[in-house]
This record gives C-alpha cells, structure tokens and sequence, in this order.
C-alpha cells in the first residue's frame, strides 16, 4: 500500500541501493531531493507525477539501468545516459541546453 502522506523523498535517500527495481507511484509525492537515486543502478523506469514541485537535476544520477522517464510536470532533472524513452509534460515550452546530451541510447521523446 502507498503510503498516502509520503511528500518527500530527501537527500540521499536510496544513495547506492543497487538491488532497486522500481519506485512506486507515490500521487502525493512533491519533492525528490539531490541524490536520492544516485547510484540504484538497477532502476529500469520511473514516473514523476503531477504532485511533484521540485525533483532535484541530481537525483537519478548514476542510474545506468534507467531506460524510462515519464514526467508529468515540468522537469529539470538531469537524464542518465541509459535513458531510451523520455515522456515530457504536455506544456512543456523550452528544452534546455544540453538536456539530451550524452544520452545515445534515446529513442524516442
């Protein structure tokens, strides 16, 4: 079961838990801080929701396995190379400099 109150996700709160597969959707979810996913090297894919105020540019830093990134709000969080698929808000207006640099293995946006 969720856990209906979770709204943050702090610094370096799953710092190099390699074995993590996934993130659960979390629809109160409002802030991921830096390097909270840093280094969970077995994270395949991960859905940002609407909830989300600010998700640090650190925070899925290192994630190689990361190959999804799906984000329904307008995002700043730097991509892991890995990544193959990136879905961004429907809104989004400006892509930043550089934003996809790096990430070869992209697919589709």
């Amino acid at each position: 079961n969720e856990p209906l109150s979770l709204k943050t996700i702090d610094q370096n709160a799953f710092y190099g838990c390699h074995s993590l597969t996934s993130i659960p959707y979390f629809s109160m979810l409002e802030t991921i801080g830096s390097g909270a996913f840093t280094w969970c090297q077995s994270l395949t894919e991960v859905t940002l929701g609407p909830s989300i105020i600010s998700a640090a540019r650190d925070c899925f830093d290192n994630c190689d396995s990361l190959i999804a990134l799906h984000c329904t709000y307008r995002t700043g969080v730097i991509l892991p190379w890995a990544v193959t698929h990136v879905t961004l808000h429907p809104d989004t207006t400006h892509i930043h400099t550089s934003a996809f640099a790096g990430c070869d293995q992209l697919h589709s946006i």
